[in-house]
């Protein structure tokens, strides 16, 4: 490669790995700000109705105290004994016996809140005979407010609220807040007691309300009229009902005649979210900055040695020896890499090496099999004519050994076919139990039970021929008589499960740990076959096949194989 074009793949490689970098430090980082720009709208909007609560709250506060104060004093008035005695006496339109009455009125209304207050309160009485006079007026003007019938209505509070407010225009028109409250002797109704509440000391109560940035305050009458307004846009709007269309607003209620709102246009608080996003989105634009020149200069600076590597791997045609790249002591990234891939060469050797052998196993497993596979018509025609023979000459133990030899090389050939059924297995396990009975001239028990739902099931031919074999040569020779073979087959649990039993004379510990290993010579007694069975087990049913041998010297043997619901295919 020239060297143009290694500074390209250079270049292109430190670009790679610094768009990374970047891309692995700036997204969390990113992640990080959106969490922060919504931290900031949530905390702004939470401060904005905090500061819109506590303003109407303060300010609800002081001005539920000041109506408390003026209710108390209605209490004294509709519960004042004199009062009550004096609204029932007839007067017969006797100014001078008014006077008492009209005296203790300025003494129990006026004196305790101060000359400038003296309407504060107005009695309508009943008794037509009382003339009008301080705090005194005919009950005939407000008769056709139906007072009576509203404070029936209100129930167990006794009072109604006015729902407007009242202008006094003999004060200056000045604003009152109105509730009426009945006086009531103990025969019934005396008259009506109506309060007024100065609104000029509310609204000096409500513009001493500490307000957030560009918020207002309004207090509103029972119809939402706007009655008055501080700060904001809203003193236009004194005179006409509340529109809380594009504002954040918090509301109390104080009473039917008045409601305090504290509000704040959305576009304050929206402003006022963006210029701190607007600050954390410079941060972040200043980070990035940052980042990216540190990346550039790190990536560099990292991918020097890399680079070096990189240049070894691309120049030596000759690096896909080991030795090239012998492991370094270094522990700094890039001898790690270097070390990695010198193992990794070595796991490769190794592989390859295995495969060699594996192929070489192969070819000779062919052969084998190749050698094995003899002419089956030769066969079947030189079994028929030692059959013929044998009846011709009444031999019958010949001939029964020969069908015996028939059906199993017949199953076992079966035109090269490694699959069968499990009856298949079993039928030729039991040939092959009969045809050496009679080369051993003995006699074997063998004892078969399969589920019938695993009968039709497709294993390797086979499997169970091995170990019946193992039990007959090794188990069982020598034995004059009483031998058992028992062959059970059964689904468990996922699993098929079989189990080749014998009464021979066992296996010796250290013999069976060769048998599993599968490290017995082909010489040894039944090393080969279960040499072979452990592997075609382990390539046709993977790891989930299970062999166990359990066997004492003198007390038989016991041999387990369990292998996965896999359904094998059948070959052509």
């Amino acid at each position: 490669m020239d060297i143009g074009g290694q500074a390209a793949v250079r270049t292109g490689l430190e670009r790679r790995v610094r768009q990374n970098m970047v891309l692995i430090t700036s997204i969390p980082l990113l992640l990080v700000v959106v969490a922060i720009c919504f931290y900031i709208a949530y905390d702004t909007t939470k401060e904005f109705n905090r500061g819109l609560r506590d303003a109407a709250e303060s300010s609800g506060q002081l001005i539920a105290n000041q109506i408390e104060t003026v209710y108390l004093k209605s209490d004294m008035v509709v519960q004042n004994r004199y009062l009550l005695q004096a609204l029932q006496v007839e007067y017969d339109k006797d100014i001078e016996k008014m006077l008492p009455l009209y005296d203790n009125l300025e003494l129990l209304i006026a004196e305790p809140l101060g000359s400038r207050d003296r309407s504060f309160f107005t009695v309508y009485p009943y008794n037509e005979s009382i003339y009008e006079g301080s705090f005194i007026e005919r009950y005939d003007r407000i008769r056709d407010l139906h007072i009576e019938q509203k404070l029936q209505e209100a129930g167990a509070s006794g009072i109604y609220w006015a729902e407007a407010l009242s202008v006094r225009k003999y004060r200056g028109d000045a604003k009152f807040l109105q509730f009426y409250r009945e006086i009531r002797g103990y025969n019934g109704g005396l008259g009506i007691l109506e309060a007024n509440i100065s609104f000029a000391q509310l609204v000096q109560i409500a513009d001493n309300t500490a307000l957030p940035e560009k918020a207002s305050l309004l207090l509103a009458d029972g119809g939402g009229t706007v009655q008055y307004a501080r700060g904001g846009t809203f003193a236009a709007a004194v005179g006409s009902p509340f529109d809380g269309k594009g504002y954040r607003t918090s509301v109390r209620t104080l009473n039917p005649s008045l409601t305090i709102i504290a509000a704040v246009p959305e576009t304050v608080v929206l402003q006022s979210i963006l210029r701190m996003v607007a600050l954390v989105v410079l941060i972040f634009v200043v980070a990035l900055t940052i980042m990216l020149y540190v990346s550039g200069y790190s990536s560099r600076m990292a991918l020097r040695i890399l680079k070096q590597f990189l240049d070894t791997l691309k120049t030596d045609e000759r690096f896909w020896t080991a030795d090239k790249f012998a492991a370094e002591a270094d522990d700094h990234e890039i001898a790690i890499i270097k070390n990695k891939f010198y193992m990794l060469l070595e796991r490769m050797n190794r592989l390859h090496e295995e495969r060699l052998k594996a192929d070489r196993d192969r070819a000779k497993f062919e052969l084998e099999l190749l050698q094995a596979r003899i002419n089956p018509h030769l066969l079947y025609n030189s079994l028929s004519v030692i059959k013929w023979n044998a009846q011709w000459n009444k031999d019958r133990r010949t001939s029964q050994l020969i069908d015996y030899m028939s059906r199993y090389y017949r199953a076992s050939l079966n035109k090269g076919n490694t699959i069968v059924t499990v009856a298949e297995e079993l039928a030729m396990v039991e040939d092959y139990v009969r045809i050496n009975e009679t080369s051993y001239n003995c006699s074997y028990e063998l004892i078969i039970a399969a589920d019938s739902d695993v009968r039709g099931r497709r294993i390797f031919k086979h499997m169970l021929q091995p170990i019946v074999e193992n039990a007959i040569l090794h188990g069982l020779n020598g034995r004059e008589g009483g031998g058992v073979i028992r062959i059970s087959i059964a689904a468990r649990e996922g699993r098929t499960v079989f189990t080749v039993v014998d009464n021979g004379s066992g296996i010796p510990p250290e013999r069976r740990e060769q048998l599993l290993n599968g490290q017995s010579h082909p010489a040894s007694p039944g090393g080969y076959g279960m040499k072979n069975l452990l592997r075609r087990l382990q390539m046709y049913f993977g790891p989930e096949a299970e062999l166990a041998i359990d066997s004492e010297p003198g007390q038989g043997t016991e041999v387990s194989i369990w292998i996965p619901d896999k359904e094998l295919e059948e070959e052509e």
